[in-house]
């Protein structure tokens, strides 16, 4: 599923959560307000993401951060029975 949907499906029942709880009463502006808001800081991390892919960033993180596990578990002790 693309980002774009998963996006799109979490707005939708954003807003089908407000409605329930009554939030309707400022006519759906609180609701677009949000929807505004999250859509921009989905912007800005797709974009960071993109980014971080592009540059070499993400594999480099990632494979930092396994190294790290994989090193904190070859250097635990084993406990004994």
């Amino acid at each position: 599923m693309h980002f774009a949907r998963k996006i799109h499906l979490f707005l939708l029942r954003l807003f089908a959560t407000a409605q329930t709880f009554g939030l309707e009463s400022e006519s759906g502006q609180t609701v677009a307000e949000y929807a505004i808001v999250l859509l921009v800081a989905a912007a800005i991390a797709v974009g960071f993401l993109v980014w971080a892919r592009q540059s070499g960033k993400l594999n480099t993180f990632f494979d930092s951060i396994f190294g790290k596990l994989v090193s904190s578990v070859d250097s635990a002790p084993t406990p004994s029975p």
